[in-house]
This record gives structure tokens, C-alpha cells and sequence, in this order.
């Protein structure tokens, strides 16, 4: 073995290019050249604290371990056995776990791994923090038993990224005005303070499967940080370092986010805007203050407020920012008025020449389900005109706009091209109208012949999803044009054809390098649909009657449309 195989920096470097752990495994027993290094890069990620058992039970095995330690087996607590255990504890850089411990099931023990190092650590036999050299930890929502001790364990100066699941404190000592999670924010705080002017990427998720059910459309999935005095000053201890911010379930007040707006070098921050922003952010617009975000490039904002949402957007100052991305509350975005979102985005806060990527979508998805689905998913569309985009054409560098769910029935092919033209760049398009009831095949809106006049504008564009009329008179195809160069991917939603055929001919002279065409998506799952909800009893699902043959009675023109479509794909050979 030549002789720089013998250098424990380079095998290091090296083996960081292996992925697969039992790549690891076989090094550490090919040589005492390469165990080390390969011992090191074994132990550098970690799923949980579960491994570290392995020194602590005497018995051989990975299974036999995990039994004899749930049987409460005679624990090994040497000197030696603590201090291997302490010397691989330094290796770990990523700390890992699942975003709730699953306290119940057998196969998992670290819950009784806990109480074991709580205990080596109030005997002073191991280290406090026991992972010195960590710098990426994930902690998820704990029972309040061990909230309160793991924070301790793991949160170390050597951290650079954190990631927090939030779950239910369900200890009553709190009382009900507690927030939720207030114990392990309690714990985790303190700790917070003394590393934050060190970290990098700061992040809080919620943990939806822990205790109660908290899904994200439910009122009390935000922690309102306000109620925790604990947390507040973590905002304000953050450093220059500091490139990421999610606050996904946590509500900050202003002070909070003119605290995080100043840090110079913050470029991602997630949070969530809602009603009871509203009036503290008015009041600040009052001061003439504003959240200058200097290097700002990603913004994703929860939204259950529209009205709160117009009004940050108009304290905001942004100049580097490149990509926008509302995700909306369904049940609580109402009015639902883009326009003056749009309105105060083409504000100077912003660069017009820098902003490339504005997403608008619902925070959960809904599946179709017969009458009631298609009611509430009229509900929850967005009207798009072209005065509802025009305040937008002023970023003429923009790639990407997408809005889902959309209404054009009002967007006519005149408006459409107008805004088109502004957009010389664009790459994705994504204005879907799943609506197949009443009206399908009636005159309307934007034309088959003014969606193609538009894409002449837009040479770069290679996804777009839009709803138009194209049951229009032939010669209307036959206008001068030229193949466009880059479209691949066409979801034409609920379009109207005359013919599958004719669409099919005028498309592949127009569109050669088309992969890709979906249609009525969303009658295509009713179609496919086993069960539907049974009207007597809302809250369960049960076979009733036929899905298919009731969506086709009810949606006629649907299900014509669905078929002249299907005659497209094959024709283009797709």
C-alpha cells in the first residue's frame, strides 16, 4: 500500500466520497491504516442517539443489543465502556431524528437511552454537551420529561444549523395560556442564547403527528412567540452568520422581524403572516419603518391574511430578492384580492430587474370529490385577469410565475398577449383552471388562437399550464408563425377542442419539441375514484353507488372533452 494510503487526512477526504454506510463498515475492517478515518466517517452522521447503546450492553448483536437493553439487561457503565462511548460521541457532526419520537414502540430505545445519560451525567462520568464537535442537529417534539434534558445534551458551540419540530406540551402545570411546546421552549431558550451568535441556518417546523393531530389548516397550528419570554431575545442574538430562517409555526411580532431584517446576511427566510399581524404592522407603517432585508434572495410566507400579507409586503424593502413564494391558508384566505399583493410587489422595496420566481399555491392540496369538491375548489380559486397580472409586467427578467389555483375565465387573448410581451424570459407558466361544470364548451374567455400569439412572445418558455377555448374556427390557425424553440410541457387543464385530430396536426408542425400533454386532471381522478363520500355521514367514506358513471352523468361535456383529449398524446406520438 503506497505510503500516502497511510495519512489518516487523506484517507479522511477520500472517504467522504463513499454515500453508503456499509462502504464504512467494510473499511473499518479492511486495515488498521484505514479504521480510524473510516471509524470517524461511520460516526460523523448520526438517525438518533440509539447507536450509542452498542457500548453501554454487553451482548453481541444488533437485535440481541436492542432486547437485552429494553429488558433492562445488566447495563455495561466501565470506565472503558463510558469512555469509547465518549470518544465516538466527538466524531458526530449531523445529529438526526425522526420529527417525533415515537416513545411506544419497542424497537426504538432511546427513551431509556435517555435516562441512562442522565444519570452518567449527574454522576459527572460524561461530558455536557456529549457531542462537542456537533454542528448540525435536528430535535424533535419530545414528552416533557425529556424536552426539558436533550437540548442540554446536544446544543453546543460548535453548532451551525438547528432544526426544531414543535409538538403539545401537555402538562397542565403551564396553564392554558401557555403556548404550546412552552417547556421545551423553555429549555431549548436558554441554550439558544449562549450559541445563536454562532449559527448559520435556524429552522422551526411543526410537528404534526405528535399528540393531538395539528393539521395545517387547523387555527391553532401557529405558537405565538409573544407569549413566550423565553424565545424572544433568540431573535435578537443572532450574528452576522445567519443565511437561513424558517419559522414555519411561530408567530413574531414586529420587533422580531425588524430584528431579523437587519441581519446583513440573511438570504431564505420562511415565516407565516396572519389576521393578528395586521394591526401591529399598521402601526409600524405609521412610523415609516421598514424591513430592510439587505441580501434577501428567497421569501416564503405562509399566508392566512391577505390583508396583513399587502401590508409586510409594503414595509418590506428587498432589492436582492429573486423568488416569492406564498403558501395559503385555504380556509382562512379570504378575500382572496392578488391584485394588491401584486400591487405593493412592483413597489420600489423591490428590484424590478432582480425578482425571478413568484409562486402563489394553496398549503394543501384537495382531492376532488363529486359536487362538493367542485363547489369548494370554485370557492378557492383566484380570479386572474390581465389587470389582475399587469402590476407584475415591471419585472421583465421574471422565469417563473405560478398561481393554483387559477379562474381565467375573464383573461381575454388581447389582455393575455399584452402581458406576455412583458415577459421575454420566462421559462414556466402555471396558471391551471381545473373548473369542468356548467358552461364547459360555451364561448369564452382566452382562445386557443391567443394562447399561440402570446407563446410567440415567449421563445424561452417550456411549461405552461393554462385552460383556453379551442373550439375556434381553422383558419384562425393558419395565421403566419413560427415553431416555437423551447416549449416541452403542456397541462391544458380543461380546454375545449373541436378534435383531437385537428389539435394534434396544427400542434406538431407548431410545437416539435412537445414531450409532454396532460388534461383534466382533476375529472380524471373523480373518474378514478372507488369511494365517495357517503351524503348521510360526512365523516366517513363509503362505497356508494358507481363514482365514474355518476361523474359522466353528471359532466357530459366533461367526459367528451376528456375523450377528444385522449386522441391527442397518441396522434403526437407522446
Amino acid at each position: 500500500m503506497h505510503s500516502c494510503l497511510r495519512i489518516s487526512e487523506i484517507l479522511s477526504i477520500i472517504f467522504q466520497f463513499l454515500d453508503r454506510r456499509r462502504d464504512h463498515h467494510r473499511l473499518v475492517m479492511t486495515c488498521k491504516a484505514f479504521h480510524e478515518p473510516a471509524v470517524r466517517q461511520l460516526w460523523e452522521t448520526l438517525p438518533g442517539l440509539a447507536p450509542l447503546l452498542y457500548f453501554l450492553v454487553e451482548e453481541e448483536g444488533t437485535t440481541k443489543k436492542h432486547e437485552m437493553f429494553l429488558r433492562g439487561s445488566q447495563l455495561r457503565l466501565t470506565e472503558e465502556s463510558i469512555k469509547t462511548l465518549t470518544k465516538h460521541a466527538a466524531y458526530v457532526k449531523v445529529l438526526e431524528y425522526p420529527r417525533v419520537l415515537d416513545w411506544i414502540r419497542p424497537e426504538n430505545p432511546s427513551g431509556h437511552l435517555h435516562s441512562v445519560l442522565l444519570r452518567l451525567r449527574k454522576e459527572k462520568r460524561i461530558p455536557w454537551p456529549l457531542f462537542p464537535n456537533l454542528r448540525v442537529v435536528t430535535i424533535p417534539a419530545f414528552p416533557t420529561s425529556v424536552a426539558i434534558f436533550y437540548p442540554a445534551a446536544v446544543i453546543t458551540p460548535s453548532l451551525r444549523s438547528i432544526s426544531i419540530f414543535v409538538g403539545e406540551d401537555t402538562s397542565s402545570s403551564r396553564g392554558l395560556d401557555a403556548p404550546p411546546g412552552a417547556k421545551q421552549w423553555d429549555a431549548i431558550a436558554s441554550r439558544l442564547l449562549e450559541v445563536s451568535p454562532n449559527l448559520e441556518h435556524f429552522r422551526v417546523f411543526q410537528a404534526d403527528d405528535f399528540g393531538n393531530d395539528f393539521g395545517l389548516q387547523e387555527s391553532n397550528i401557529y405558537y405565538n412567540m409573544s407569549l413566550s419570554p423565553y424565545m424572544r431575545p433568540v431573535f435578537r442574538g443572532f450574528s452576522t452568520n445567519v443565511t437561513q430562517i424558517s419559522l414555519t409555526p411561530l408567530l413574531v411580532g414586529g420587533d422580531e422581524i425588524l430584528a431579523i431584517s437587519a441581519l446583513p446576511n440573511l438570504k431564505c427566510l420562511v415565516l407565516p403572516i396572519v389576521e393578528t399581524h395586521n394591526q401591529g404592522l399598521q402601526d409600524l407603517k405609521s412610523t415609516l419603518a421598514h424591513f430592510d432585508f439587505p441580501s434577501l434572495k428567497e421569501l416564503e410566507i405562509i399566508v392566512e391574511s391577505f390583508r396583513a400579507l399587502a401590508t409586510f409586503l409594503s414595509l418590506t424593502h428587498a432589492a436582492l430578492l429573486q423568488s416569492l413564494s406564498l403558501k395559503c391558508a385555504t380556509i382562512y384566505c379570504y378575500p382572496r384580492d392578488l391584485l394588491k399583493i401584486f400591487e405593493a410587489l412592483a413597489k420600489p422595496g423591490y428590484n424590478h430587474s432582480h425578482l425571478r420566481h413568484i409562486v402563489v399555491t394553496e398549503l394543501e392540496s384537495e382531492t376532488p370529490l363529486l359536487e362538493e369538491w367542485l363547489s369548494q375548489y370554485r370557492e378557492y380559486q383566484f380570479e386572474i385577469r390581465a389587470t389582475t397580472l399587469e402590476p407584475l409586467t415591471c419585472f421583465r427578467g421574471l422565469k417563473t410565475l405560478e398561481i393554483s389555483h387559477c379562474d381565467t375565465g375573464e383573461m381575454l387573448d388581447e389582455g393575455f398577449c399584452r402581458i406576455m410581451a412583458s415577459w421575454p424570459l420566462l421559462k414556466k407558466l402555471h396558471l391551471p383552471d381545473e373548473d369542468f361544470g356548467e358552461g364547459l364548451e360555451d364561448e369564452w374567455g382566452l382562445t386557443i388562437a391567443g394562447v399561440h400569439k402570446a407563446l410567440q412572445l415567449c421563445p424561452l418558455l417550456e411549461e405552461l399550464k393554462i385552460r383556453f377555448n379551442g373550439c375556434v374556427e381553422a383558419s384562425l390557425f393558419t395565421e403566419p408563425d413560427t415553431p416555437h424553440p423551447s416549449l416541452h410541457t403542456w397541462d391544458v387543464c380543461s380546454s375545449t377542442i373541436k378534435s383531437g385530430g385537428s389539435f394534434a396536426s396544427w400542434t406538431r408542425v407548431r410545437y416539435p419539441l412537445l414531450k409532454n400533454v396532460t388534461f383534466f386532471e382533476f375529472f380524471s381522478r373523480l373518474l378514478a375514484m372507488e369511494t365517495i363520500f357517503d351524503p348521510e355521514d360526512t365523516q366517513t367514506v363509503a362505497i356508494y353507488g358507481d363514482p365514474c358513471s355518476e361523474a359522466m352523468d353528471n359532466y357530459p361535456g366533461a367526459a367528451v372533452m376528456l375523450d377528444r383529449w385522449s386522441d391527442v398524446p397518441r396522434l403526437l406520438d407522446l
